[in-house]
């Protein structure tokens, strides 16, 4: 089940925004250059050349590994129980202080499984965008030039 909020959280992220930008504008940008280039020398192998490039791109948002990073951050919102019995005596405290305690606990608890849903949420989608990047670069590296000298025969 996917929920809106988290896909608002994903699409307004300044930091997904910069990996998503790049995932989807440097291939576009990749491809374009290429097919120019393959017009002008008149020689598709410019452009399925250029499927390398965007395996690149694929393994550049792979190896950063944006969603583990969020998974990292999402694991560290909580206290640990020697941090709790670093406080001292808990039988010291008030019913009070300790409701107040058990509340910011909870908050934490709801914070933490907030972040681990959205991470799980980032996680599958930069896995697809990933799995598209090395499926099209692939493509393109191993067929490009024959579908496109095929659609657009040039006189090499």
């Amino acid at each position: 089940m996917k929920s809106i909020p988290h896909r608002e959280e994903f699409d307004n992220s300044p930091y997904v925004k910069k990996f998503v930008r790049i995932a989807y504008v440097a291939p576009m940008i990749i491809a374009f250059t290429s097919i120019i280039l393959s017009l002008i020398f008149s020689n598709w192998s410019i452009f399925s050349s250029s499927g390398a490039l965007i395996i690149l791109v694929g393994i550049y948002i792979a190896y950063n590994d944006l969603s583990g990073k969020i998974y990292q951050r999402a694991s560290n919102n909580s206290f640990t129980m020697s941090e709790l019995f670093d406080i001292g005596d808990l039988g010291k405290f008030s019913s009070e202080e300790l409701n107040e305690f058990k509340e910011k606990d909870r908050d934490v608890e709801k914070t933490k499984e907030s972040n681990l849903r959205f991470s799980n949420y980032v996680d599958s989608k930069f896995l697809k965008i990933e799995v598209a990047l090395l499926t099209t670069g692939t493509l393109i590296s191993g067929y490009g030039d024959l579908l496109l000298n095929f659609l657009i025969p040039l006189n090499a």
